[in-house]
């Protein structure tokens, strides 16, 4: 990979888009090293503290905002709902938040990573 302005130029290779096994994959890969699994939390009320739930949150955050819109093609043609892509700190976020489909995305993209894999497990059984 060349050096230089490559993190906003980056995207999934078209033959590995055209199939769905690849595409599956790409996000895996994609998600294991740049992909974060975490607790979502709210508050009840303005000036309340946060309180913690169960709930996980799956997200991808890069400066390619090209390779978000791949990553969101692939998660919907396999039926996971995400949330718009947004900017966080001059980078791209997605994120997945309804809870069957940070389910779904753990067992659709037989997501191995030890790190990503106990601290869903942690969140969901907590």
């Amino acid at each position: 990979i060349p050096i230089g302005e490559k993190a906003h130029k980056v995207k999934i290779p078209y033959e590995l888009l055209a199939k769905t096994r690849l595409a599956l994959a790409a996000v895996r890969g994609i998600f294991n090293t740049d992909g974060s699994v975490y607790s979502r939390y709210g508050k009840k009320y303005k000036n309340h503290p946060r309180y913690y739930k169960n709930y996980a949150v799956i997200q991808f955050k890069m400066n390619s905002k090209k390779l978000i819109e791949q990553i969101k093609l692939i998660l919907d043609s396999v039926g996971i709902k995400t949330t718009k892509i947004g900017q966080n700190d001059n980078a791209w976020v997605l994120r997945i938040t309804l809870q069957k489909d940070v389910d779904r995305f753990i067992e659709v993209f037989k997501i191995n990573h030890q790190h990503h894999l106990q601290r869903y497990l942690r969140i969901r059984n907590s």
